[in-house]
């Protein structure tokens, strides 16, 4: 008996001595790192490819209610909105909102006119953040672009715009 009483007392010294060793470390969590100026989006063509969006050159500029932001990607490709507005809100594509698509630089030079406009009530442009103080807009949007001359459509979705800076 005093055998079994010395092993338990070795075996509860040994793990106290090791479980008092072990400390748990937790590294500070950071918040993530919120860019300013991005734009990105899906676009789709009428064969149903979907390629990835994402603006290289943001400007955003408000006169009064009116709002122009214009998104460039580094192939040429833009995507512009105007609207009127003092504050947040959605906004539906045939209601004053006016949007513009053109193709990258090549498919534009290689065909003249390759702009293309919103589609009336194909979708809205949610606007989340209109902040006078930091002069920054976010938000979300969607819609469909067509071709006046061809009716080539695009699909535009999962817009979105975080932290533009307006001037």
């Amino acid at each position: 008996m005093q055998k079994f009483a010395n092993i338990l007392s070795l075996v509860l010294l040994v793990s106290t001595t090791f479980f008092s060793s072990c400390t748990e470390t937790t590294e500070p969590v950071e918040p993530p790192v919120v860019e300013n100026n991005v734009v990105t989006a899906t676009i789709t063509d009428q064969n149903d490819v979907a390629n990835a969006w994402e603006a290289a050159d943001v400007l955003a500029q408000v006169n009064g209610t009116s709002i122009t932001l214009t998104a460039a990607a580094a192939d040429g490709s833009y995507i512009s909105f105007e609207f009127s507005s003092t504050s947040t809100g959605n906004f539906a594509f045939n209601t004053g909102v006016s949007a513009a698509y053109q193709e990258d630089t090549a498919t534009a030079e290689a065909n003249s006119n390759r702009i293309f406009t919103s589609k009336d009530g194909s979708g809205s442009l949610q606007l989340t953040k209109y902040d006078m103080t930091t002069r920054q807009l976010s938000g979300t949007f969607s819609l469909d672009v067509v071709h006046g001359l061809s009716g080539t459509t695009y699909y535009i979705t999962d817009g979105v715009f975080t932290n533009v800076e307006y001037n």
